[in-house]
């Protein structure tokens, strides 16, 4: 396949001087935001069981297979846009969209996750079993001193530098990160009685990582060189590094869609990963005026904790990646700039910037943890069918100590009403993390077929945040009254 879409986008050697600046300055990093509307649900079945593994005993049938699922996931306050504006130019994709003006420290979040077909099967009355895969893309930025000011005046890369490294030493990660997991997760009921209910349960996953990359600066900062050019901007210090997994190099467009793919699946050797998490549910219902004691819910209160993806991955480093020492003089940032955009391929790029820069390889391999996250959950039955659902996710990743960098998700908080049936649901979550972001969202599920948004707002106009999801998932027929799980 000439023009592989895999190619287009893993082939290392096809860089640009947007990609490098936008790395640098304002990437993305990883957020848990999944199918979020389920979370807590006794019918999300399988697909809740990747955010609470001791879910699956309390689903009110023998089994489910999620047969696909797909989420894309992005929030942040640098860029705004509608993905809805966006326009297909031949093969370029034109975007529409504004930087976000302010004095403020940048963030940002994006995550996509693909599910292949997820099994979840519950042995009679006690136990239950998944297995299945998934594919998971995840990428982000450490904004360590990364406040800037933005304002519509700016428009080059010039003018940022100018006000965010003049005479200023600035440093900022960006980890990119792809993998994909095999898990078998299993799950048991420890105290069952007629006041209250407690599981548990945890997943083993084997992770091998697809793709990584690193651009890591170490220091960097700008001035004026006025013995030369008084209005000339120059670098004035530079030190860092940048890498890639080794088995990106292999990647050809001379090859099939399948071997790119085998080739993206050999990034790193098999390593283990884990989630393990408690469900307790309290039986005595309140009584609600207006409603009865015998409502179908099983519980009225569910409280839940887990933590998620706690491992890690290590990839051989590719043989062009390069340790930034110093600088050569005081490079002008035009100058830079306009070898940056005129580079093909990473060895052209190394060998640019060796005009000016300090080069040495960096070999060996390096570590990225899993974006390690706590997960709190409380689940409330209000009745006639109705449910309030409130999550507190908080990241994690300092549990992965040794690692060389880490993917710390964005802690939030998510509030989600709801009404759902045996084949009907309907939810409503409002978000807002730690930045202070806020955003509301809906889904559906209406038999098999569960489709959500994260947000509505960039369906209409620029926001900087949405995206949504879909999942089909095949259920088993539902247990009889006196097989169900007793609440």
């Amino acid at each position: 396949m000439k023009n592989s879409l895999l190619l287009k986008l893993y082939y290392p050697v096809k860089i640009s001087v947007f990609a490098l600046i936008f790395l640098i300055f304002c990437l993305f990093y990883a957020d848990a935001q999944q199918f979020t509307a389920t979370e807590g649900s006794i019918y999300g079945g399988v697909i809740n069981t990747d955010v609470q593994p001791a879910s699956g005993v309390n689903m009110p049938y023998y089994w489910d297979i999620e047969v696909a699922g797909l989420n894309l996931f992005w929030n942040n306050n640098i860029f705004s846009f509608s993905p809805a504006k966006w326009k297909w130019n031949s093969d370029t994709l034109i975007t529409n969209g504004h930087f976000i003006p302010g004095d403020k420290k940048r963030w940002a979040t994006v995550q996509a996750d693909v599910h292949l077909l997820n099994f979840l099967f519950r042995w009679p009355h006690r136990n239950d079993l998944a297995v299945g895969a998934g594919w998971n893309i995840h990428s982000r930025i450490y904004p360590d001193k990364m406040d800037f000011f933005y304002e519509d005046s700016m428009r080059t890369t010039e003018d940022l530098l100018k006000d965010y490294a003049f005479n200023t030493l600035q440093q900022g990660t960006v980890i990119n990160q792809q993998w994909t997991e095999w898990y078998v997760t299993a799950s048991k009921v420890l105290l069952d009685n007629q006041q209250e209910r407690l599981t548990a349960g945890a997943t083993l996953k084997l992770l091998k990582g697809m793709a990584a990359e690193v651009v890591d600066i170490r220091g960097v900062s700008v001035g004026i060189n006025k013995s030369v050019n008084p209005n000339d901007l120059v670098f004035t210090y530079a030190a860092g590094r940048y890498g890639y997994s080794q088995n990106l190099e292999n990647l050809n467009n001379k090859s099939t869609t399948g071997e790119n793919i085998r080739t993206l699946m050999n990034g790193s050797p098999l390593s283990p990963g884990l989630d393990f998490g408690i469900s307790y549910l309290v039986r005595e219902r309140d009584v609600i005026p207006g409603f009865t004691k015998d409502e179908p819910a099983g519980y009225n209160w569910k409280i839940e904790a887990s933590i998620t993806d706690w491992g890690r991955l290590k990839y051989p480093l590719g043989g062009q990646s390069m340790n930034v020492v110093g600088i050569k003089g005081q490079p002008s940032v035009r100058r830079v700039l306009n070898i940056l955009d005129s580079i093909k391929t990473v060895q052209v790029l190394n060998d640019s910037l060796s005009a000016v820069a300090d080069l040495k390889p960096w070999n060996g391999a390096f570590s990225i943890s899993l974006p390690t996250a706590l997960r709190i959950n409380v689940d409330k039955y209000l009745g006639a069918d109705f449910f309030l659902n409130t999550r507190l996710v908080l990241g994690m990743s300092f549990l992965n100590p040794g690692v060389n960098y880490t993917i710390n998700p964005v802690s939030y908080v998510m509030v989600t009403p709801r009404w759902e049936i045996k084949r009907i649901g309907i939810y409503a979550p409002l978000y807002m993390n730690f930045h202070g972001s806020l955003m509301a969202g809906a889904a559906l599920r209406l038999g098999p077929l569960l489709v959500g948004l994260h947000d509505f707002g960039w369906l209409f106009h620029d926001r900087p945040g949405g995206g949504g999801y879909v999942a089909l998932v095949i259920r088993g027929l539902f247990k009889n009254k006196d097989e169900c799980p007793s609440f």
